[in-house]
């Protein structure tokens, strides 16, 4: 029993000094690796520094007339950090600069090289050097055939920000169809931002030129899509009505009237209802009110808010007539929308029947001192 004990108490002996000795080694492991890295990070900073101060006496001489950008270009090694370094150098003025000056830098930004070095990076296995490179040119708008190419390659990626940005760039040629192809392809995925959307939306208008009449019809393509998910289809539908794409005014308040299950999700629904507001069509009134009755507190808003607009006697006694004394942040949002339209407060109480008239005085006021 005795020799028992004795063996057990050497084996557990040594089990203790073979642990001892594995955190030894591994304490000195991460030791190690936690000086690589930070003096890797010193390296990097370091040569980071050492780039910014070549590279920004060489761009602010080329801005004097001083070096051309040849000569700048010429003394880059081809390693991508000098490309990344000398781009933000670039940038970074650019940001601080107005007029001709900013304009030869961005010249500067779109050179041969870093175009290539750019071009690239949209073939880059990495997420982060694609996004960066739909970036540059999102920025530069040197969108020819081959970038076009890569880039619609782009807008299937399964990383959402790889296509969105691939989305983005492509919004920087004048061409309608391919602009239009983006955001149709961003649209018709279904875990996307609405704010993406929208923001590729107010992109895809070209400000510069007069194409709308083609980006209206490539829109009306688009909405009518029956691939995209109904959310998307309510963010496209709001956003151009917001933007006042005239030619489409018409097509929504068809769509309204239709009985076809695709507008009547809540949320096309509601994006339909307030673009006849958006285009001040007073003929879909009667089309509208029967929304005021509707059990969707979303839907029965959006009538409201769109109802709000075509002010007349029949319309702000319809609208009075639904404030209810069980209801007063209803009755809040129908006088906030009245009185935003230029309803006064005399005609509320006036021509509201609601019994308890100090609680109506009272919400009236807050609308007051909130539009004052």
């Amino acid at each position: 029993m005795l020799i028992l004990l004795q063996v057990s108490i050497e084996q557990s002996s040594q089990l203790l000094l073979v642990t001892f000795f594995i955190l030894i080694i591994l304490t000195l492991l991460l030791l190690l690796g936690s000086l690589y890295l930070r003096g890797s990070h010193f390296a990097a900073d370091k040569k980071i520094s050492e780039l910014e101060n070549r590279f920004y006496p060489m761009v602010l001489d080329h801005l004097e007339g001083i070096i051309p950008a040849e000569k700048i270009l010429s003394s880059i090694s081809g390693k991508n950090i000098e490309y990344a370094v000398l781009e933000k150098v670039i940038k970074d003025l650019i940001d601080q600069l107005q007029g001709d000056e900013a304009l030869k830098l961005k010249e500067l930004l779109s050179a041969g090289p870093l175009f290539n070095f750019h071009l690239k990076q949209l073939q880059a296995r990495s997420d982060i050097e694609k996004i960066k490179a739909c970036n540059y040119f999102s920025k530069t708008k040197l969108i020819n055939d081959e970038v076009i190419g890569f880039l619609e390659s782009l807008m299937d990626d399964p990383n959402r920000m790889v296509a969105y940005s691939a989305a983005s760039a492509l919004m920087a040629t004048h061409r309608v169809k391919v602009r239009a192809g983006a955001l149709k392809s961003l649209a018709r995925r279904f875990r996307i931002s609405e704010m993406a959307v929208l923001e590729l939306l107010y992109e895809f208008k070209n400000s510069y030129e007069d194409q709308n009449k083609e980006e209206t019809e490539e829109l009306y393509k688009i909405v009518l899509s029956s691939e995209l998910p109904p959310d998307n289809r309510a963010v496209i539908i709001l956003g151009t009505s917001e933007i006042n794409y005239a030619g489409l005014g018409e097509l929504y308040y068809q769509l309204l009237k239709s009985e076809n299950q695709t507008w009547n999700y809540i949320k096309v629904k509601e994006a339909l209802i307030l673009a006849q507001g958006y285009y001040f069509n007073l003929d879909a009134t009667d089309d509208l009110i029967p929304y005021l009755d509707d059990n969707r507190p979303t839907i029965k808003r959006a009538a409201i808010n769109v109802l709000s607009k075509f002010q007349s006697p029949r319309i702000i006694q319809l609208l009075l007539g639904h404030l209810s004394e069980k209801n007063p942040e209803l009755n809040l949002f129908i006088i906030e929308n009245l009185m935003k339209e230029g309803c006064d407060g005399e005609t509320i109480l006036a021509q509201a029947p609601v019994k308890d008239s100090a609680s109506l005085s009272a919400l009236i006021n807050i609308v007051e001192h909130e539009m004052s």
